[in-house]
């Protein structure tokens, strides 16, 4: 994760290391899958907010930033299924702070 400041507030771009680029919100659709693109610290699509979770004190998700974009309902990263493998598809979709597949921790 790249930390940034946006307004005083603590925003990431998501560095893929493999692959050198960004997670990218691409669209505002529900739904899509996130993809990668090129990094660029001046494009406010490509950086997230890590909110906490009342599920768990280490875990967080991940949402688009800003959060008030009027082009954007906010939306988190979420796993496309439960299945627990290196495969599985990361899409958006609307920020539930009880939905498991959307729960993250680093280490």
């Amino acid at each position: 994760m790249v930390p940034l400041t946006e307004d005083g507030h603590p925003v990431y771009e998501i560095l893929n290391l493999a692959s050198g680029k960004c997670l990218d919100r691409e669209d505002g659709s529900l739904g899509n899958p996130v993809t990668l693109r090129t990094c660029d610290n001046n494009d406010s699509e490509l950086r997230w907010e890590l909110l906490p979770t009342p599920l768990s004190s280490t875990a967080f998700e991940l949402s688009t930033w800003p959060r008030d974009d009027p082009r954007f309902t906010p939306q988190c990263v979420s796993a496309s299924n439960f299945t627990d493998r290196n495969s599985t598809g990361l899409v958006k979709e609307l920020c539930e702070p009880y939905d498991t597949s959307q729960l993250w921790s680093l280490g």
